[in-house]
């Protein structure tokens, strides 16, 4: 709970250089490992590569060498229906050979994609200050810590919280041997 905390402090500090879509999720899908993430967006290999560098970094600095960082080319499901497309290794570097006839499919869904209108984007990470939906979805995360098991999430709100209503996880909370 409390590298999740400090991860959304160095997402919400750090200018990324291409302005990175960035976000913090408390993991609550089936058969998915793991409880606290974040993601950066990047737009191509290369550019995840070096975000890897610079996240594996800042994560080591600001949080912990022993936290985890990975590079994925895709998302969670995709890697689900075709394990071969999975995590890069420590160089960034893939199992699964690119075959270059999926570039057309990737050009018209990415042709396709329609804009967000403005009205509609919730930024987050590119403020000067901390908002009322911030706060609210922190105190989800710490709910949620509670819901799991973390007793973590009792070095920040000092007394116990409910847990989440209407969510379980399959998987159980084990602390780490820094916790």
């Amino acid at each position: 709970m409390i590298e999740l905390l400090k991860l959304m402090l160095v997402f919400h500090s750090y200018d990324f250089p291409d302005k990175n879509t960035r976000k913090c999720i408390i993991e609550l899908r089936e058969n998915v490992s793991g409880f606290y993430k974040g993601f950066v967006y990047c737009t191509g290999l290369e550019a995840g590569r070096e975000m890897y560098r610079l996240i594996r970094f800042l994560v080591s600095r600001e949080i912990s060498p022993k936290v985890p960082v990975t590079l994925k080319c895709g998302c969670t499901e995709y890697v689900q229906a075709y394990p071969e497309y999975s995590p890069a290794d420590a160089q960034g570097n893939f199992v699964m050979e690119y075959n270059e006839d999926w570039q057309q499919f990737e050009d018209l869904v990415d042709n396709q994609r329609r804009p967000v209108p403005e009205s509609r984007i919730i930024k987050t990470h590119d403020q000067d200050s901390w908002t009322l939906e911030d706060a609210r979805v922190m105190y989800g995360w710490l709910c949620y810590a509670a819901m799991i098991g973390d007793s973590s999430y009792l070095n920040i709100s000092g007394h116990p919280l409910p847990a989440t209503a209407n969510v379980s996880r399959s998987e159980p909370f084990a602390a780490s041997e820094d916790d």
